[in-house]
């Protein structure tokens, strides 16, 4: 089932593609799901963490094997098959409320009929108050099966009826992880700027909080797999701001004025209350309404004060992570790996979205492909990169090779490439 043939790698890889669908078009704790290929057939649970999968056998000749698993599964309550008790369909009035709120704030183009509306709950244990949203089609949906898995909806408080933005994910349960939720009322309590003002959150389920169970698996003597797993608990919380994100820029300008109030939120953060974001993408930095920028999505950040690691993997969003850290997989991450994700941002956005020429032969989608999706993977399976990024800075690549048709944004870029430059020659 492991093997590398690649007729059993497509095979997988379709097998994986619909429980991450089902994953991510349903609200699930956990999905079950059954192969038959030809006589035999494997039996599999999925979860954010990972995948308990049987060894193959002959369902002819082992018929009840197969007949069981049906049997049970059919006596199973809908909670202990995978659906979430935590959610429900609004009812017609809920769902009229729905659509008149977000049609009052000028969201009716986020209204899809594909997609019933839905009510989910969050329970605050600082609060200790139960409250409820109406949410309909996500704006951020999960590819990957496992992992945090975030969903991100403009939602609807039950209760008020105002707009709001709802984060539904899978948050790592490694030891001195804190959640976002405990973070934003750090960093609202200190006055930074910049960042959205925490509503409402809470572990699903509360007390009895819903938690991935492949993690529980990985010392069992049948197991096969070599990946490290890693423990996660579903996570909902509700803040002020919905914001779009960088990528929908409608100037130079603006794109440079997003950066800063978020690179302003970094800084605040990080002198006022020590706390290192480790996660700035393109993504995580939002428009508001009055075209300023928010710094978003706190979950990976981490208290500078602490010392020991706590995931086996790196932190942060691939395109965006420092050469440094690309380079060598188990650096610590430092304050200036999130100053250079800045600029990476800055950049990405800048090729991406705003008028520019090339000069010469100079392709711009192999500079974005070499700059920004360099992988490579090695024998113990991690992928490294960051070899293009870092010659880059010392070839001033994306300033010499491109030409920006806004002069300022030129010259910015070539400044902070300069920066990057003296630092990386700094740590050499």
């Amino acid at each position: 089932f492991c093997t590398s043939d690649d007729t059993k790698v497509d095979r997988r890889g379709q097998i994986i593609g619909y429980a991450a669908e089902t994953s991510a078009k349903q609200h699930r704790t956990h999905v079950f799901s059954a192969s038959i290929t030809g006589k035999f057939a494997r039996l599999f649970r999925w979860d954010r963490s990972g995948t308990a999968v049987t060894k193959r056998f002959d369902y002819r000749e082992q018929p009840a094997l197969l007949l069981d698993f049906f049997r049970r599964y059919s006596r199973m309550s809908r909670t202990a098959r995978g659906y979430d008790p935590t959610v429900r369909l609004a009812t017609p009035e809920e769902e009229a409320s729905t659509l008149a709120a977000l049609a009052k704030e000028g969201y009716e183009d986020r209204i899809d009929p594909k997609y019933p509306t839905t009510v989910l709950e969050i329970y605050d244990p600082v609060e200790k108050e139960k409250k409820y949203f109406y949410v309909g089609r996500p704006e951020v949906e999960p590819s990957s099966l496992v992992g945090r898995a975030t969903k991100a909806y403009i939602a609807v408080d039950a209760k008020t009826l105002a707009v709001v933005f709802l984060k539904d994910c899978w948050r790592v349960t490694s030891p001195g992880m804190e959640k976002e939720g405990d973070t934003l009322r750090k960093l609202n309590k200190a006055g930074v700027r910049h960042i959205p003002k925490l509503l409402c959150s809470g572990d699903v389920g509360g007390d009895n909080a819903q938690t991935t169970k492949s993690y529980n698996l990985i010392k069992k003597a049948w197991r096969i797999g070599v990946r490290e797993l890693t423990p996660h608990t579903h996570y909902r919380q509700a803040v002020n701001v919905v914001g779009k994100t960088a990528l929908e820029i409608t100037s130079s300008r603006q794109l440079v004025q997003v950066i800063h109030h978020a690179f302003i939120a970094h800084r605040d953060a990080f002198v006022l209350c020590r706390i290192l974001h480790r996660d700035v993408s393109a993504g995580n930095i939002l428009i508001d309404r009055d075209g300023g920028g928010i710094l978003n999505d706190w979950d990976m950040s981490k208290d500078i004060g602490t010392l020991v690691a706590r995931q086996h993997d790196r932190t942060g969003t691939w395109l965006y992570m420092s050469a440094r850290v690309l380079k060598n997989p188990k650096k610590p991450h430092e304050v200036q790996d999130d100053l250079e994700s800045f600029i990476h941002v800055l950049i990405y956005v800048a090729l991406i979205y705003t008028p520019l020429d090339m000069v010469g032969d100079n392709n711009l989608r192999d500079l974005i492909t070499n700059l920004f999706y360099e992988a490579t993977r090695l024998h113990d399976g991690t992928y490294v990169g960051g070899n293009w990024k870092e010659s880059g800075f010392f070839e001033h690549r994306v300033p010499v090779q491109v030409l920006f048709h806004c002069e300022p944004v030129q010259r910015l870029v070539n400044d902070l490439v300069t920066y990057c430059r003296d630092w990386l020659n700094y740590c050499s």
